[in-house]
């Protein structure tokens, strides 16, 4: 079979495929690989071990950490269903009533789409850059620059909405991808006493920075690329 000439691989129609391949796998790639830091046992103990962070009313600590870690192995696929519903207290109550389980069912049917697509996003991501670098590296530039101000635009959105009401931006977020009112529980339930608001108003802080550098790294990794383009004669010829 006989390869294709390089008028046809290097057109202005290809370069833009691949541009928007770029721009589009990128956002995806930089919001949800960071969720794998996130829902990791020891992001949640740093919270618990954080000054000022509050304590559970109805678990000690040790009993905390124990019982959110099933919950994080059994989100991250390290634990079983059959194990997390049958977690008892230190009292030997079943620590959690069958909504909240179908909640944290509910939780990792979600997060599994995020941990698919990111390692897939972040693999599309490498590959057409690669591309395009081969055939325009003011277009790759370009196209990373793109990827990086819609993401950026995106986070401001939501830190912005999250900072003038918490409470209400994690009541839209959770209708987002939960149905009715299946996320909602007393203070005294369990996932309420594991997981407080103060926790997730941390993560949304946290994953911003990280996203940001994320941003910052990929911005400057453009900056460098178009820099060095104008002495690429031969990749810059159509």
């Amino acid at each position: 079979m006989s390869e294709m000439p390089e008028s046809r691989r290097n057109t202005p129609a290809m370069r833009r495929v691949l541009g928007w391949l770029v721009r589009i796998s990128l956002p995806i790639a930089v919001l949800s690989l960071p969720l794998f830091l996130l829902f990791t046992n020891s992001y949640v103990e740093w919270h618990y071990r954080s000054p000022g962070f509050p304590p559970s009313e109805r678990f000690s600590a040790a009993e905390r950490s124990r019982l959110s870690s099933v919950i994080i192995n059994y989100i991250r696929g390290r634990a079983s269903l059959e194990e997390m519903r049958t977690m008892r207290t230190d009292q030997g109550e079943v620590a959690m009533r069958d909504s909240e389980v179908l909640h944290i069912v509910d939780v990792k049917g979600v997060t599994n789409h995020f941990f698919g697509a990111g390692p897939a996003a972040a693999y599309l991501l490498i590959l057409a850059s690669i591309a395009l670098w081969q055939r325009s590296r003011r277009d790759l530039a370009r196209a990373i620059r793109g990827g990086v101000y819609f993401t950026l635009g995106l986070i401001v959105l939501i830190v912005a909405a999250s900072l003038i009401d918490f409470s209400v931006f994690f009541d839209r977020f959770h209708r987002v991808f939960f149905t009715s009112d299946s996320w909602l529980f007393y203070y005294e339930d369990t996932l309420i006493q594991l997981y407080p608001l103060p926790l997730w108003q941390g993560a949304v802080v946290h994953l911003g920075v990280v996203i940001l550098a994320e941003l910052v790294i990929l911005y400057l990794v453009a900056w460098l690329i178009n820099r060095r383009a104008p002495a690429d004669k031969l990749i810059q010829r159509a």
